[in-house]
């Protein structure tokens, strides 16, 4: 209980100096400028300080192993560059898969002292302004993690990409869950930081009390610190996924005031609300949407257009928040910044557990003390295309010049914005579905499909198991995934209200290989992001 109280006390003062001192355009330009002149130096300091002078390191055995020390990753930046340097480290070993990460599978090497489990990766110098735990006793446990010197940076960021599509003076509304995932949450922070206001905060989702209490009085803490340094910070209103209408209702009453507003929010829900808008007879044109959390394709871009929306594409992934943001200036899609003053991205040929070869898998190494995690070369099971070019986003001439689009997953489905591992699905397609309904795990498979621009995630029953309740398997698989932890709840829900899990009846799909793996992820067309 005393711990706790000193955790919000520490976090109620940061917040309040947080909310106090506002940045401007020209203090935001400074700090991304700032960022990418000591990249290299960025980076060696991070490792010095939190590898090879942090004696629990899970990294520290990777070099080791290695026979790569301090010094000679100083003389690879100097002579190679950081992303050079970087992808010499991940030749040599010093990697970590995404299944490491996560704390889904602990990080056993041969020659290594000990596993490492997901919270060795924490940032163990990191001024946590508030933390909790999510995850429950069968789940992998995760850390809630908000630092408000991190969101400094990314207000910087969110700061040009709002002046980029010329939506500063907007109306925002977020549509995204309330915690335990922060992603909303910090959108008002964000825009509090810059001197914005956000206008409405819907979420799919709501507190699962008593499990969720935590989540409920740091959600509600935030808001009353909030109002009481003078922000106009908006309380969460429940709206399921069925009631896109409201959402829809709000941008269309706010364009009827002359104003044209923001909404960000997944991909699907913005879809969702573009049908919803279209079936009610709506005028929601000259709107902007931020979408993320799932891949922007050519199709769904479709669906917004035809809706008269502007549209732009973040990727970010849950540890660490925004990785690139939107360009205003883009040649596909989906294409969007690199934050490389925050991150380094490279890309390397990647053979998966299952004998999948990738020849342009992602992975991330972290440059600002802030953030929550250390990460060196951590595969994040997406693929795509990085490019440099010089364009007349703001992004750009701020020193963002490295691009990321076609941005697609192969080691995780992603749909209504939630996220489940190969390895989650694993368990499912070998263990429990053969078990319960006979056959073998050659007969069941997850697929990633679309319809009409919305996600669908197929579970393939192949003829011969014979007839089998549909229901019936639905409700096992929602079921095991939903008992592994309170994230793993929160994720089959949005399949249920959503309706994406269907079952379908036919031969699992092979690889080129001729291998039935529980998860296909259909090849990437062009266009994309998340």
């Amino acid at each position: 209980m005393l711990e706790s109280a000193r955790l919000f006390f520490r976090y109620a003062a940061g917040l309040h100096a947080f909310l106090k001192r506002k940045i401007d355009l020209d203090q935001a330009t400074q700090i991304v400028s700032r960022s990418q002149v000591s990249r290299g130096d960025a980076f060696l300091q991070l490792l010095n300080r939190s590898v090879f002078d942090h004696s629990g390191s899970p990294y520290l055995p990777l070099f080791r192993q290695a026979g790569i020390g301090f010094e000679d990753v100083q003389r690879l930046v100097k002579h190679e560059g950081l992303d050079g340097a970087l992808k010499t480290l991940l030749r040599e070993g010093v990697s970590i898969s995404l299944d490491e990460f996560k704390g889904r599978t602990r990080t056993v090497r041969p020659g290594l002292p000990k596993p490492a489990c997901s919270s060795d990766f924490d940032n163990p110098f990191l001024v946590k302004h508030f933390e909790a735990e999510t995850g429950g006793s069968k789940g992998v446990s995760q850390r809630l993690s908000l630092d408000l010197d991190l969101l400094v940076f990314d207000a910087a960021c969110h700061y040009l990409f709002l002046k980029a599509f010329g939506i500063s003076d907007s109306p925002l509304g977020v549509w995204r869950t309330v915690p335990p995932a922060v992603s909303a949450i910090r959108k008002p922070l964000l825009q509090a930081k810059i001197g914005r206001t956000t206008a409405r905060w819907f979420s799919q989702n709501w507190f699962q009390l008593p499990s969720g209490l935590k989540y409920w009085f740091f959600t509600y803490f935030t808001i009353l610190m909030a109002r009481l340094s003078g922000e106009r910070f908006p309380s969460p209103e429940h709206l399921p996924l069925d009631h896109a209408s409201k959402v829809a209702q709000w941008l269309a009453q706010e364009k009827r005031a002359g104003r044209n507003a923001c909404l960000d929010t997944m991909v699907s829900s913005a879809i969702r609300v573009c049908r919803a808008a279209q079936d009610q007879g709506l005028d929601i044109s000259h709107c902007f949407m931020r979408v993320g959390s799932e891949a922007l394709t050519p199709a769904r871009a479709v669906v917004l257009s035809d809706a008269g929306v502007r549209f732009g594409a973040h990727y970010a992934i849950t540890e660490v928040g925004p990785v690139a943001m939107a360009c205003s200036d883009r040649q596909c899609v989906d294409e969007a910044h690199l934050l490389t003053g925050k991150l380094a991205l490279i890309q390397d040929e990647k053979t998966t557990d299952r004998g999948e070869r990738i020849q342009d898998a992602f992975y991330l190494t972290g440059l600002l003390p802030s953030l929550p995690k250390i990460m060196i070369n951590v595969e994040m099971g997406d693929r795509g295309v990085i490019a440099t070019r010089n364009c007349d986003c703001p992004l750009s001439q701020a020193g963002f010049r490295q691009t990321v689009h076609t941005i697609r997953s192969y080691e995780k489905l992603t749909s209504e914005g939630m996220l489940f591992t190969s390895t989650d699905l694993a368990a499912v397609v070998e263990d429990l579905l053969p078990q319960r309904f006979g056959g073998d795990p050659s007969d069941y498979q997850f697929v990633e499909s679309s319809r009409d621009g919305l996600t669908e995630v197929h579970l393939i029953l192949s003829p011969r198991l014979g007839k089998l309740n549909d229901l019936e398997v639905i409700d096992a698989v929602m079921s095991f995934l939903g008992d592994q932890s309170d994230g793993y709840r929160l994720m089959t829900k949005f399949w249920a209200d959503g309706g994406t899990l269907k079952v379908v009846r036919e031969e699992p799909k092979a690889t080129r290989a001729s291998k039935i793996l529980p998860l296909y992820v259909p090849p990437p067309e062009n266009g994309g992001a998340r």
